[in-house]
């Protein structure tokens, strides 16, 4: 029995796990929003590398913690992991999943990832394992998961552009914030002026 995913991962962590002995490790987790950064989900992601981490007796050498979309790389931490690399700060940069370092551009993305592989660093993550640079198949994977992500956020703010215009169409207002003050919503949040 095959399963999708499970199978193609194995052989990763096999490829991958000399050069992940006893290296050291820089563990990046990252919600989009403050909202987010309250629940859970930035302790679980980083369980899941430091878990993975430790089945390689890699050593913590830093964790970034991000509350911020990654629809661009241009901003501090993201800089702050490039500045790491090129110091030769760590060997290791640790996520739970590609989409959670980013969603950018996939040419800005393939730049960001292109200075990690001039530096020596080698990317995990904990759904799949380490990444060969070198090797195709990873590769493709990791490009393909650059452009997957990035669509899928484009889809997302394609549809909340239909959904504004739609409600203001209808002239509804469905923002949380309160409208300007010459725009009057009635108990339903329908707007007259």
């Amino acid at each position: 029995v095959e399963y999708p995913g499970i199978l193609y991962s194995i052989p990763l962590l096999i490829v991958g796990a000399d050069h992940l002995k006893n290296q050291r490790w820089l563990v990046v987790t990252r919600v989009s929003t403050s909202k987010q950064a309250d629940g859970p989900s930035l302790d679980q992601q980083g369980n899941e590398i430091k878990e993975l981490m430790e089945e390689f007796d890699g050593t913590l050498v830093g964790e970034i913690e991000m509350e911020q979309t990654a629809t661009t790389l241009d901003q501090e931490k993201f800089n702050q992991i490039l500045e790491k690399a090129r110091n030769d700060e760590f060997d290791v940069l640790g996520i739970s999943q590609l989409d959670r370092l980013t969603r950018a551009d996939p040419w800005e993305a393939m730049d960001f990832m292109r200075t990690l592989y001039q530096n020596g660093v080698i990317l995990c993550t904990a759904s799949d394992g380490p990444y060969d640079w070198d090797d195709p198949d990873d590769f493709d994977k990791i490009t393909t998961e650059i452009v997957l992500a990035h669509k899928h956020i484009v889809k997302i703010k394609d549809g909340q552009k239909r959904g504004y215009r739609s409600s203001l169409q209808e002239k509804r207002w469905i923002q949380n914030r309160m409208p300007p003050t010459f725009i009057k919503l009635d108990d339903d949040r329908y707007m007259s002026c």
